[in-house]
């Protein structure tokens, strides 16, 4: 007698591949809700990742409460640009922290020429010494010469542009769009007006927000042509974590995103401070937060592969039952026979034998002892276990009914079933 081949698991093994599979599924979701994105860099500085006094992601935060898209640029695929988003360039570095050529800012502001997309410069203003203790803080800031800064204006774009700053504890700023904003910050950063400036907010006759369109025949030095929508902002205080809670300092950016561009999107370009990214699907698979569903897909798959092969090598002979078994079962079937009742014993045995092996198999309890014979021969046949246990029960009832009840058939009864039950549960 041959044995087919044993599947790979056995139920508890199951049991626990279904519960590693399960908690690691529940251990993604619950990392992917709390974590973060782990592929933030970890900043103090003037960008929209960084929650430092000089970061701008509180001001990110709330252009998205108040029903703008808020998108991230690290890569240099402008596919995100339209002319229904505004592109915001955010305190780019330091002109020795940049490329010289400016290739990057050039492929921008001709990106945005394409779509329609409106630029927003915010100018800087300040510089911050990373704390040691707390990385993604600030330990002291200081703020950058007006040379500094003017030197960032050109680079950017803006011709000849005249910065001051005034110290005054509030001032009142008229809009474009008809508000009027009441904005406060130490040594407010202001544009003198200018024949390239048209003004968007000014205060006291000095440009907060201006529009930077260069009279007909001239051009500042910049990467490149300007795109036609090209917009400065003066002060970063009135978005950084620092300033945007004072007054209505948040109010006026995104008023002009709002209300003066229409804009549905806001895209932080990140490109200028940090390295860009690679993009692709591939990278993208094995980038937080789908890496968890590539993870938990190649387990599944390895369980699946694991469940699906046969075990190597030609199915092996039954190991012959040497004869201190045959002598155990010998025994048994005496005993049986000497019993005052060896039919009823029989009886007992034969339920014992079913219940056991119906367990073994996972069935279930309550079946009928005849359902449960039925299932459990075609178990038997499909494991070519020899000897039919439906015929053995027919042969056990029998045996209740016949007259002297004969105990050498009840010994040979017995002797089958026990054969039968061995085979059943024989692991080989």
């Amino acid at each position: 007698m041959t044995r087919p081949p044993a599947p790979p698991f056995d139920p508890t093994a199951i049991a626990w591949l279904v519960g590693l599979t399960a908690g690691s599924f529940v251990l993604a979701i619950v990392w992917t809700g709390i974590a973060g994105d782990l592929a933030e860099p970890r900043t103090a500085g003037t960008d929209s990742y960084s929650t430092s006094a000089l970061g701008h992601r509180a001001f990110a935060e709330l252009l998205q409460r108040s029903g703008l898209r808020v998108e991230r640029r690290r890569t240099h695929y402008t596919s995100s640009l339209t002319d229904t988003s505004a592109l915001i360039l955010a305190e780019p570095p330091e002109l020795a922290e940049v490329s010289v050529e400016g290739k990057s800012l050039r492929h921008l502001y001709a990106a945005a020429s394409r779509h329609g997309t409106p630029v927003v410069v915010v100018l800087p203003k300040r510089s911050g010494q990373m704390d040691p203790s707390h990385p993604r803080w600030v330990a002291a800031t200081d703020l950058l010469g007006l040379p500094v800064v003017t030197a960032q204006a050109k680079w950017l774009g803006v011709r000849d542009p005249v910065i001051v700053r005034r110290n005054r504890s509030t001032w009142a700023c008229s809009t474009a769009w008809g508000e009027r904003l009441i904005v406060s910050a130490p040594s407010l950063q202001l544009l003198a007006p200018s024949p390239d400036l048209v003004p968007i907010v000014s205060c006291d006759g000095l440009l907060l927000v201006a529009r930077h369109a260069p009279v007909a025949g001239t051009q500042a030095r910049s990467p490149g042509p300007l795109p036609p929508k090209f917009y400065v902002v003066s002060d970063p205080d009135l978005i950084n974590t620092f300033g945007l809670g004072r007054l209505d300092n948040a109010d006026v950016v995104r008023g002009l995103l709002v209300y003066q561009l229409r804009a549905r999107t806001a895209v932080f370009d990140e490109t200028l401070h940090f390295p860009a990214v690679a993009t692709g699907l591939l990278t993208e698979l094995f980038r937080f937060p789908l890496v968890f569903a590539v993870a938990q897909a190649a387990l599944l798959l390895g369980f699946v592969l694991w469940a699906s092969v046969a075990r190597f090598g030609k199915a092996r002979e039954a190991a012959a039952r040497d004869a201190s078994q045959r002598a155990l079962v010998d025994s048994i079937a005496g005993l049986l026979a000497g019993t005052g009742r060896p039919a009823d014993t029989l009886e007992a045995y034969l339920g014992q034998v079913l219940r056991d092996t119906g367990t073994r198999y996972g069935l279930p309890a309550t079946l009928p002892r005849s359902q449960l014979t039925v299932r459990l021969a075609g178990l038997a046949r499909s494991r070519r276990v020899r000897g039919d246990i439906e015929q053995l029960s027919t042969a056990s009832d029998r045996l209740q009914v016949e007259a002297g009840r004969r105990s050498q058939a009840v010994v040979r009864t017995a002797r089958d079933i026990h054969h039968w039950y061995e085979d059943m549960n024989h692991d080989g």
